[in-house]
């Protein structure tokens, strides 16, 4: 979906199996496959992610006068729905 060469995910998983943040298993159907899984702590690091960027959003929107903040969200809405018809976009 992210249109990521694979040597570059494998890159990424590797990093992320060292910190203890992934565990990698062979796909006992198809030895060349691999599943990918997030540890308890690579768990616990993205519900952290996950409130912090809600923090940060959050304090963003207050910048924003509360009767045009609708209108932000909408139209932040409309571009992702553009960005997924684009082709080479993100987010397919």
């Amino acid at each position: 979906m992210l249109g990521l060469d694979l040597s570059t995910v494998s890159r990424v998983a590797d990093g992320l199996v060292r910190r203890g943040l992934l565990r990698r298993e062979v796909d006992h159907e198809d030895r060349r496959r691999m599943w990918l899984q997030l540890t308890d702590a690579g768990m616990e690091l993205v519900k952290t992610i996950n409130v912090e960027i809600d923090a940060y959003i959050g304090r963003i929107l207050e910048q924003i006068p509360s009767e045009k903040q609708k209108v932000v969200l909408e139209s932040l809405s409309l571009l992702v729905e553009a960005t997924k018809k684009v082709k080479g976009g993100c987010c397919v």
